[in-house]
């Protein structure tokens, strides 16, 4: 049994219909979301114009298959020269971010899994960053302050004296009360 909304749901997520049915009529790209959103973070860092030949470059990777354009039909896609198609290849293999196999009498093939290599490093990267970032604010005071350090200590409204603290378990303590603070320097 289907679910209630479920044909809605899709019927709106459809490609064409955000695109209209013309401009995806020759198909369509999956890109990554983190990709587009982070590529500039990779080093050595991308050029614009090499990101786009990437791009171009996925748009022929439908498989594990290593994807094989001409340079002819790059620079076509891409409104430059095959030439400057060349140059931004060897940029890319220059820097670590494919592997060209060139091929007489044949077009290269491309090995794009050194980049998506590095795009997934640095998704665990940050994946390890989000877990050791503390997230609440006693959490954060907690890490900004020596096990007995003095701050200014707020009591019903008012600024009461520098007090010695402990800390332990994302909370500030008192002689075994809890209490609330701000952090001074």
């Amino acid at each position: 049994m289907a679910k209630v909304g479920t044909q809605n749901n899709t019927h709106k997520r459809r490609i064409a219909d955000r695109w209209g049915p013309a401009l995806v009529d020759e198909g369509f790209t999956p890109l990554s979301n983190y990709f587009l959103k982070n590529y500039h973070r990779l080093t050595p860092r991308l050029r614009p114009s090499e990101v786009l030949i990437l791009i171009h470059l996925m748009t022929f990777k439908w498989d594990l298959a290593h994807p094989r354009p001409a340079f002819r039909t790059l620079a076509k896609r891409m409104g430059v020269t095959p030439s400057a198609v060349r140059a931004h290849a060897r940029n890319l293999e220059r820097k670590g971010f494919v592997k060209r196999y060139q091929r007489v009498g044949q077009t290269n093939r491309f090995n794009l899994d050194p980049f998506l290599e590095r795009m997934r490093d640095l998704k665990k990267s940050d994946e390890h960053h989000e877990k050791q970032r503390p997230t609440e604010e006693s959490d954060r005071l907690d890490a900004a302050i020596s096990p007995v350090s003095p701050v200014s200590v707020t009591i019903y409204g008012a600024v009461g004296a520098v007090l010695p603290i402990e800390r332990g378990g994302g909370k500030l303590r008192h002689g075994g009360v809890m209490i609330k603070t701000t952090a001074t320097t």
